[in-house]
């Protein structure tokens, strides 16, 4: 999906309840602001707010009680359910930061897409954290490569 001048989608920019945060496009309470990185490494107590310091305290920590993480694992469950209206998915993938939240509170994120999101859909609805870790994204820009060849691969032989 590209959308009209490459903007489509931007699912970061779907606005969740109860948002309050600023966002750089200049709206507030956008997914991409609520799920604020920094934000969670301190109520972590992290000192670096990197997304690998973040992923391995989520997988460490068995407490699950932080009301920063509930608050920033709701915003992202209510912007799964809004995809879910949207797109019909069978699996949504979550990756990085967003695999290790869904991780932590996998119950919470299920049971808010099941209230609010049409029934038959959400039904056969599965999430799932992405196993390909920090090389997730760049297995996707390598697989790229081979889109001309997966395409039409008797074409791309012959240029």
């Amino acid at each position: 999906l590209g959308g009209h001048g490459g903007f489509g989608p931007e699912l970061g920019h779907t606005v969740v309840t109860g948002g309050t945060r600023e966002c750089y496009c200049g709206r507030r309470g956008c997914l991409e602001a609520e799920l604020d990185l920094n934000t969670l490494a301190h109520a972590l107590e992290l000192s670096e707010p990197s997304a690998a310091a973040i992923v391995a305290a989520l997988d460490l920590d068995t407490s699950r009680e932080s009301p920063v993480l509930v608050n920033q694992v709701d915003s992202l469950a209510d912007a799964l359910t809004v995809f879910v209206g949207v797109f019909n998915p069978e699996v949504i993938m979550l990756g990085g930061v967003l695999g290790a939240m869904y991780d932590a509170l996998p119950q919470r994120v299920d049971d808010a897409i099941r209230v609010s999101s049409f029934s038959p859909v959400a039904e056969m609805l599965r999430v799932r954290r992405a196993t390909l870790g920090a090389d997730g994204v760049l297995i996707g820009a390598a697989e790229t490569v081979f889109d001309a060849v997966l395409e039409d691969p008797m074409g791309s032989a012959l240029q």
